[in-house]
């Protein structure tokens, strides 16, 4: 990527974290707190600081809003490849975006056909011995629009989310 934030979580919850990174024009943080209920979550909210954009994902009624918009899981995704891939295509109201794990990581690419990725989410490492590594998420610069960004970060926590739900 060429330019591009990099955000470090503050916690190994990725539902639960600041996602902390600097640009040009100062520090940017996103913000993610979720509430577990007994076999459920309740609605992930993403806060964009400084602007105070917010997502949320929301896991019951299988929707993304983004500020004041918002679409159905069906709406804005299809599954890409076979039957047991985990990639999908995510589109919101820009470009066509592919999501797909990749030794770990979580990729999001544009869809036709350029490799180079646009946002990336690297998992948190937690060991017992030695120091762990927190979860990391990279956006490139390519994406200037800010609803944009924030749905960027919906589909990799999402992604990333359900991925550990799946091996459980």
């Amino acid at each position: 990527m060429a330019g591009q934030t990099i955000f470090k979580a503050q916690a190994p919850d990725m539902l639960n974290c600041t996602l902390v990174g600097q640009t040009r024009r100062g520090g940017v943080e996103y913000a993610i707190s979720t509430v577990r209920k007994l076999f459920q979550r309740k609605p992930t909210f993403i806060t964009h600081r400084p602007s105070g954009l917010r997502g949320v994902i929301n896991w019951n009624d299988r929707t993304f809003t983004v500020g004041t918009e918002q679409h159905t899981w069906e709406e804005i995704q299809r599954p890409k490849g076979g039957v047991f891939s985990l990639a999908k295509e995510w589109c919101w109201s820009g470009p066509t975006y592919l999501a797909e794990q990749k030794k770990g990581q979580w990729f999001m690419s544009h869809s036709w056909g350029n490799d180079a990725p646009v946002a990336v989410l690297t998992k948190a490492k937690e060991r017992i011995i030695g120091t762990s590594e927190p979860a990391e998420l990279i956006l490139s610069d390519d994406i200037e629009d800010e609803v944009e960004r924030m749905f960027a970060v919906l589909v990799l926590v999402y992604s990333q989310a359900d991925e550990s739900d799946r091996e459980m």
